[in-house]
Protein backbone atom coordinates (compact mmCIF):
# COMPACT_ATOMS: atom_id res chain seq x y z
CA UNK A 1 0.00 0.00 0.00
CA UNK A 2 2.74 2.42 1.23
CA UNK A 3 4.29 1.81 -2.45
CA UNK A 4 1.62 2.86 -4.55
CA UNK A 5 0.55 5.66 -2.06
CA UNK A 6 4.50 6.47 -3.08
CA UNK A 7 3.86 6.09 -6.74
CA UNK A 8 1.00 7.88 -6.32
CA UNK A 9 2.54 11.21 -4.88
CA UNK A 10 5.76 10.75 -7.41
CA UNK A 11 3.42 10.56 -10.66
CA UNK A 12 0.73 13.21 -9.35
CA UNK A 13 4.25 15.89 -8.87
CA UNK A 14 5.30 14.55 -12.13
CA UNK A 15 2.02 15.85 -14.11
CA UNK A 16 1.29 18.71 -12.20
CA UNK A 17 4.67 20.37 -12.82
CA UNK A 18 4.48 19.10 -16.40
CA UNK A 19 1.07 20.49 -17.37
CA UNK A 20 0.33 24.14 -17.85
CA UNK A 21 -2.65 24.57 -15.38
CA UNK A 22 -3.96 27.08 -13.25
CA UNK A 23 -2.97 27.21 -9.37
CA UNK A 24 -6.33 26.70 -8.34
CA UNK A 25 -6.61 23.15 -10.46
CA UNK A 26 -3.12 22.52 -8.88
CA UNK A 27 -4.43 23.32 -5.49
CA UNK A 28 -7.38 21.35 -5.97
CA UNK A 29 -5.43 18.14 -7.30
CA UNK A 30 -3.52 18.16 -4.10
CA UNK A 31 -6.28 18.03 -1.89
CA UNK A 32 -7.79 15.12 -3.38
CA UNK A 33 -4.18 13.45 -3.18
CA UNK A 34 -4.13 14.64 0.48
CA UNK A 35 -7.90 13.16 0.82
CA UNK A 36 -7.09 9.48 -1.16
CA UNK A 37 -4.09 9.26 1.46
CA UNK A 38 -6.27 9.85 4.52
CA UNK A 39 -9.37 7.73 3.36
CA UNK A 40 -6.27 5.25 2.75
CA UNK A 41 -5.17 5.56 6.63
CA UNK A 42 -9.06 5.14 7.88
CA UNK A 43 -9.25 1.53 7.31
CA UNK A 44 -5.85 0.47 8.04
CA UNK A 45 -6.50 2.02 11.39
CA UNK A 46 -10.18 1.36 12.13
CA UNK A 47 -10.58 -2.31 10.89
CA UNK A 48 -7.29 -3.98 9.61
CA UNK A 49 -5.13 -3.11 12.97
CA UNK A 50 -7.74 -4.36 15.10
CA UNK A 51 -8.62 -7.64 13.38
CA UNK A 52 -4.61 -7.92 13.16
CA UNK A 53 -4.24 -7.63 16.86
CA UNK A 54 -7.14 -10.45 17.14
CA UNK A 55 -5.78 -12.62 15.23
CA UNK A 56 -2.09 -12.28 16.58
CA UNK A 57 -4.12 -12.70 19.94
CA UNK A 58 -5.42 -15.60 19.09
CA UNK A 59 -2.81 -17.41 17.75
CA UNK A 60 -0.04 -16.65 20.24
CA UNK A 61 -1.91 -17.24 23.50
CA UNK A 62 -4.35 -19.77 21.85
CA UNK A 63 -7.39 -17.91 23.21
CA UNK A 64 -10.56 -15.53 22.45
CA UNK A 65 -10.60 -12.59 24.32
CA UNK A 66 -14.76 -11.37 24.41
CA UNK A 67 -12.74 -7.50 24.78
CA UNK A 68 -11.22 -8.06 21.13
CA UNK A 69 -14.15 -8.99 19.19
CA UNK A 70 -15.96 -5.76 20.49
CA UNK A 71 -12.98 -3.52 19.58
CA UNK A 72 -13.28 -5.51 16.33
CA UNK A 73 -16.87 -4.65 15.84
CA UNK A 74 -16.58 -0.94 16.90
CA UNK A 75 -13.75 -0.80 14.55
CA UNK A 76 -15.61 -1.51 11.46
CA UNK A 77 -19.04 0.69 13.11
CA UNK A 78 -16.18 3.79 13.34
CA UNK A 79 -14.63 3.09 9.78
CA UNK A 80 -18.59 3.51 8.06
CA UNK A 81 -19.09 6.68 10.38
CA UNK A 82 -15.59 8.69 9.33
CA UNK A 83 -14.90 7.08 5.86
CA UNK A 84 -16.15 10.11 4.13
CA UNK A 85 -14.66 13.27 6.57
CA UNK A 86 -11.39 13.29 4.94
CA UNK A 87 -12.92 14.67 2.03
CA UNK A 88 -15.24 16.52 3.29
CA UNK A 89 -12.65 18.65 5.44
CA UNK A 90 -9.65 18.43 3.59
CA UNK A 91 -11.40 19.26 0.11
CA UNK A 92 -12.10 23.29 0.23
CA UNK A 93 -15.49 23.48 -1.47
CA UNK A 94 -16.82 20.64 0.60
CA UNK A 95 -15.41 22.13 3.53
CA UNK A 96 -16.75 25.74 3.14
CA UNK A 97 -19.67 24.38 2.01
CA UNK A 98 -20.19 22.76 5.36
CA UNK A 99 -18.87 25.97 7.12
CA UNK A 100 -21.93 27.98 4.95
CA UNK A 101 -24.26 24.59 6.74
CA UNK A 102 -23.66 25.01 9.62
CA UNK A 103 -23.51 28.65 10.04
CA UNK A 104 -26.67 29.12 8.37
CA UNK A 105 -27.92 26.97 10.99
CA UNK A 106 -26.47 28.50 13.55
CA UNK A 107 -27.59 32.11 12.68
CA UNK A 108 -31.28 31.30 10.78
CA UNK A 109 -32.88 30.04 13.87
CA UNK A 110 -36.50 31.31 14.74
CA UNK A 111 -36.51 34.01 17.36
CA UNK A 112 -39.58 34.32 19.23
CA UNK A 113 -39.46 37.08 22.24
CA UNK A 114 -39.80 36.57 26.07
CA UNK A 115 -42.86 37.93 25.74
CA UNK A 116 -44.70 35.75 23.04
CA UNK A 117 -46.07 32.78 24.38
CA UNK A 118 -46.43 29.33 21.85
CA UNK A 119 -49.96 29.11 21.40
CA UNK A 120 -50.99 32.64 22.27
CA UNK A 121 -53.45 33.59 19.56
CA UNK A 122 -54.26 37.24 21.24
CA UNK A 123 -53.67 38.82 18.08
CA UNK A 124 -55.18 36.90 15.41
CA UNK A 125 -59.01 37.99 14.42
Amino acid sequence: MAYFGFKCYIETKKLVSLANISKKFETLQWQLFYALFSQTLIPLIFMQTPMTVTYVFTMILSNSFPFLGRWVAFGISSYLATDAWPTILIIKPYRDALINLICFWKWCKVKVSPNQAIGDNSNTV
